[in-house]
Parts: C-alpha cells; sequence; structure tokens
C-alpha cells in the first residue's frame, strides 16, 4: 500500500516539476433518459468504443465520438480504452481495410454530444461532467487524471 500512494503522488508531482499543470476532469457518459441503463463499467464502454459490441446490458447503443483533438477526447481514450491518438487511428485503420468495423461517427464538441444522445435514444457519448444538463442520462463517471502540458 506505502509504494501505491508513492507511486501515486510521485505521478502527480512529476508533471509539476517539469512546468506541466494537473488537470483533473471527469468525464461523464451519457445516454438518453428513456434508456433502460441505469449503470455501467468501463470495460463495457470501451467494448463500445472499439466496435466490439453494440450492446451494453442488451440494450442496443450506438457510439458517439468527439473530434480529434478535443481534449475530452485524449482524456476519454487514454483512460477508458487505455490508447493513444495514433494507437487508435492504427486500430481503426485496420478494421476498415479488413472490412471489420467503421469508428462511431464524432461530434464537435460536448454541446453537440449533448443534442444527439438527447434526439436519437440509442446514443450513448461521453462528455466533460462539467456540460452535464438534463437532457442526459449520466450511467458512468470516470475520473480522469492528465497532465496538460
Amino acid at each position: 500500500m506505502k509504494n501505491r500512494k508513492r507511486a501515486t503522488s510521485f505521478s502527480l508531482v512529476m508533471p509539476l516539476l517539469f512546468g506541466a499543470s494537473i488537470s483533473v476532469a471527469d468525464i461523464a457518459i451519457v445516454v438518453n433518459p428513456k434508456v433502460n441503463l441505469i449503470h455501467v463499467n468501463a470495460k463495457q464502454v470501451s467494448k463500445v468504443y472499439l466496435g466490439k459490441s453494440n450492446r451494453i446490458d442488451g440494450v442496443f447503443v450506438d457510439p458517439i465520438d468527439q473530434h480529434e483533438g478535443e481534449i475530452i477526447r485524449d482524456k476519454f481514450y487514454s483512460s477508458v480504452i487505455n490508447k493513444t491518438g495514433s494507437q487508435l487511428n492504427s486500430y481503426w485503420s485496420k478494421l476498415i481495410f479488413t472490412g471489420k468495423g467503421m469508428p462511431p461517427d464524432r461530434a464537435a464538441n460536448d454541446d453537440e454530444v449533448l443534442d444527439i444522445v438527447s434526439d436519437e435514444p440509442s446514443r450513448i457519448g461521453y462528455i466533460d461532467v462539467e456540460s452535464v444538463d438534463d437532457r442526459v442520462k449520466v450511467i458512468l463517471v470516470i475520473e480522469s487524471l492528465a497532465p496538460l502540458l
């Protein structure tokens, strides 16, 4: 336990020593309020966003992504999918080339995700927890700790 605390403290301090700041932003996984999902886990969300599944607990979901370069997108993929942008591009390139899948549609920002998810009951998306409003239902919150360089 001491080593884990020490490692966590070290990972929080290192970016500060090198002039970076730490950004803690919770990511909300959201669905339409009419969807019969209450809580999901990160593994289920990962499978949906990697095209390995289109159902969570028997409910059909269609993921909406955010555009490359959006900070929330980078945090989502590093926290939930454990892939960098280049790893993700490589992953989808292989699936597209072999005809085994297509990446999720993309929204420009949190507001567009909110609009799409509230209008289309099968959609699932991710947004900054600060952007959540009553048009969507939060089914998972993921703490994202990422250095801003």
